[in-house]
């Protein structure tokens, strides 16, 4: 099967790493020739998006933003330059649902298909095939992208028609950052009270309380620093107060669509950034 993918980053490139073998046959794109050079050998490396077009069945993205998943699918040198009517886009990148639900209108009438195949579980999850992947498309469509799904997920989730794919994940992404804020400030509170962080976790380890996405953030509180450097710790806490931001907004925008009120998801996005910045 002749698949391409496009954004080879930090999550893009294990997952495109396990496209590059039999059964498939892969090509890359990505703005960033160091990011493409890792697959000099493995893949055919496009110069654009319309390049990668020509060669393939299926095409997975994984770029930054809404904005960029448009240039890349309808912009000049864009997926829909080249690709034959029957192919299918699947759009890794956290969007909002009207996003995507637009760009299929603009590809069904190239006789192409979109899908929204949003994804959690990190780089980590991409390197040993455990992403859960949450779809939303036509059942047809569906049946024909699991098997390049299958390549980098544990778990792959039909979650209705186009758009549904990426709310699971919104909301998802949401309990999330509601989880982590409440991590950080009852360790915060532990700590300012005179308690032993670790006694706060080791009562949140046997009742229940601690996911595991709030111990993986306070144990990169603890270790970071030494691990990485002050300054790439604090770039990466940033960072992620940047996709807390952006996964916020797109879960409120999805709200308002659909006339569903999330008073407290609208007081997390206020915090978030303070929160995850504050240790």
């Amino acid at each position: 099967m002749k698949v391409g993918f496009i954004g080879v980053g930090n999550i893009g490139k294990p997952m495109a790493e396990q496209l590059a073998q039999p059964p498939f046959t892969l090509t890359v794109f990505d703005v960033s020739e160091a990011a493409t050079a890792a697959f000099a050998g493995k893949a055919r490396i496009a110069s654009s998006p319309a390049d990668l077009g020509r060669d393939v069945e299926q095409v997975g993205i994984c770029v930054r933003h809404d904005a960029d998943v448009t240039a890349v699918v309808t912009g000049p040198g864009g997926l829909l330059e080249t690709l034959k009517p029957g192919s299918i886009i699947a759009i890794h990148s956290t969007v909002r649902p009207a996003t995507v639900r637009t760009l299929a209108e603009i590809a069904a009438a190239k006789g192409v298909h979109v899908l929204d195949a949003a994804v959690s579980g990190g780089p980590m999850g991409a390197a040993a095939r455990t992403l859960v992947a949450m779809v939303g498309g036509d059942g047809e469509q569906f049946a024909r992208v699991k098997p390049m799904l299958e390549a980098f997920s544990g778990t792959i989730i039909h979650a209705g028609g186009t758009g549904m794919g990426m709310a699971l994940k919104l909301c998802n992404n949401l309990v999330t950052y509601m989880q982590l804020l409440a991590a950080i400030e009852g360790v915060g509170l532990a700590i300012a009270g005179g308690l032993d962080e670790k006694v706060l976790r080791e009562v949140m380890a046997s009742n229940g309380n601690l996911t595991t996405a709030m111990g993986q953030y306070l144990d990169f509180c603890s270790t970071g620093p030494a691990r990485m450097g002050q300054d790439a710790y604090l770039a990466f806490k940033d960072a992620t107060a940047g996709l807390g931001e952006k996964d916020l907004d797109f879960a409120l925008a999805f709200a308002k669509d659909v006339g569903f009120e999330i008073k407290g998801t609208e007081t997390v996005r206020q915090l978030i950034r303070a929160g995850l910045t504050s240790r």
